[in-house]
This record gives C-alpha cells, sequence and structure tokens, in this order.
C-alpha cells in the first residue's frame, strides 16, 4: 500500500499542472493581498472586513477557497483517476497482484495530502505576505462574533480555519473524485465537476430568492451546498452560531459517504476500470 500511494504520489506530482499548481500559490497570495490592502481603505480598524497581519492568512484563503482551491482539486482529481483510466495506466495496476481497494485508497489519499501541502504553502505565505504588506493590529475584529481576538487568539482561529477548510476540500474531493471515475475523458469530467461547484455557488442563492417569504430555515438550507459552507459556514460555525456545526458535519458526511463509498464500489469492479 506505501509503495502504491508513493508510486501515484510521484506520478501526480510529476505533472506540469500539478507543480503550476504550486508555483501559482504565491502569486494568488500576492494578488488578494492587493484586494484587501484596498479594500481597508473603505473600512475601520476595528471592522471585520478590515485586514491586517494577523486575519490575513483567513480573509486570504475566504473566497480562494471557493475558486481556486476547489478548482485546484478538480484538476488534480482529474489527472490522478480520468486521464490514468483512460490513457491505460490502470490495465498495467491492475495486472499486477494489487488489490483494487488499494487503488482507490492509494489515489484518494494521493490528492487529499498533495491538496493538504498546497493549503500550508497558502498558509505560510499569506503569513509572510502579510507581515510584509499590512499592519499589525492588537485585537481583531472577526465575522459572527461580538468579541475583538488578540493575536495569540487570532492564530489558533486562523489554524482551526485552515483545518476545517481541508475537511470540506476532503469531502468536495469524494464527489469530485466519483465523477472523474465515471467520466469518459477528461474534458467531460472536467466540465461536469466545474458545473457542480458551479450549481453549489448558485443554488444558495437561488433558494433564497424562492423561499424568502415561506416560513423555512434558509440559513439551513443554503447550508446544503458545499460551497456556501466553506464560504459562510466556516466562519459562523467558529463564531457565534456554533449550533450549526452539527448541521454543517451532517451535510459533509453525507455528500462524503455518497462520494467516496460509490467511488470505491466503482473500483470494485473491474471491467469499469479496465
Amino acid at each position: 500500500m506505501w509503495r502504491l500511494y508513493c508510486s501515484e504520489f510521484k506520478r501526480l506530482w510529476g505533472r506540469k499542472l500539478t507543480l503550476l499548481c504550486a508555483v501559482a500559490i504565491p502569486f494568488i497570495v500576492a494578488l488578494s493581498s492587493k484586494y484587501y490592502l484596498e479594500n481597508n481603505l473603505a473600512f475601520d480598524v476595528t471592522s471585520p472586513q478590515y485586514t491586517s497581519i494577523s486575519n490575513f492568512p483567513v480573509a486570504a484563503i475566504q473566497e480562494q477557497l471557493i475558486f481556486s482551491f476547489n478548482l485546484i482539486a478538480i484538476f488534480l482529481t482529474v489527472l490522478c483517476v480520468t486521464q490514468e483510466f483512460k490513457g491505460g495506466y490502470m490495465r498495467m495496476v491492475l495486472v499486477r497482484p494489487i488489490k483494487r481497494s488499494h487503488v482507490f485508497w492509494a489515489k484518494y489519499l494521493v490528492v487529499l495530502s498533495s491538496i493538504f501541502m498546497l493549503l500550508v504553502e497558502y498558509y505560510v505565505f499569506s503569513s509572510i505576505i502579510g507581515r510584509i504588506v499590512f499592519q499589525r493590529v492588537d485585537n481583531v475584529a472577526v465575522f459572527y462574533m461580538d468579541k475583538l481576538l488578540d493575536n495569540p487568539q487570532m492564530f489558533i482561529y486562523s489554524i482551526k480555519y485552515y483545518l476545517y477548510s481541508f475537511l470540506t476540500l476532503s469531502i468536495i474531493t469524494g464527489v469530485i473524485f466519483l465523477i472523474s471515475t465515471i467520466g469518459s475523458n477528461m474534458v467531460i469530467s472536467t466540465g461536469v465537476n466545474l458545473g457542480f461547484v458551479l450549481t453549489s455557488l448558485v443554488y444558495p442563492t437561488v433558494i433564497s430568492v424562492f423561499l424568502r417569504s415561506g416560513n423555512f430555515n434558509i440559513n439551513k438550507l443554503r447550508l446544503l451546498s458545499i460551497t456556501e459552507i466553506q464560504h459562510k459556514g466556516l466562519a459562523a460555525g467558529l463564531g457565534m452560531h456554533s449550533y450549526l456545526n452539527s448541521f454543517m458535519l451532517l451535510v459533509l458526511g453525507v455528500y462524503g459517504v455518497l462520494g467516496i463509498v460509490l467511488s470505491y464500489l466503482i473500483y470494485k469492479r473491474k471491467d469499469q476500470l479496465i
């Protein structure tokens, strides 16, 4: 299993697109810092929307989690799964005495570990660039919290935010993995995965428009979308709305079970792979 994991890891990181994702991280952080530096001109230092050294890592990941990292998850998974199915590599793997379940877990864990590495890289560069670009604020305001956080508290908050971000990426990768497994080629797999993410982005707005006047819990209905959990749910759960955590974990659990279990079952079918 370990050798298979190492082989898949080297194969994925031997591709130019994977390396391009890693190289792009500092530039994404730099562009985010430019945006938030200009954004600071419109807000007071006590506003949650004001960006300083200590809260820039969180501010920088909030938007990019939805767009950049979901796209990275799509590209890495399609490279690791769809392309190798259609390129014939899986035939060479499965004629060896290797369990197909091990192939599944090796590929899934390789994608997750790669995303985790890129997330750590993003945090490191956002911390470095944040210290260069932004000013220090002793007490920081964050969304969905009445109290201000000092720098040590903000550091702990940032670590929690990134860990929860990785959890959502792990779950959405499971869904992407399923789509990529059954996709007939890279273009279709990428397109369907992008459609899934786009639908998740549009759904909260649509549901709010149609059910605005009804007696429904709009917040929970909106949080049926993984991207809505990424966009607002994480901050709400870490703030005053911790009661939403159990619901969000349930939603993520359902997505995870469907994506991972169905992908695993497909991998168990030899004909599907070879």
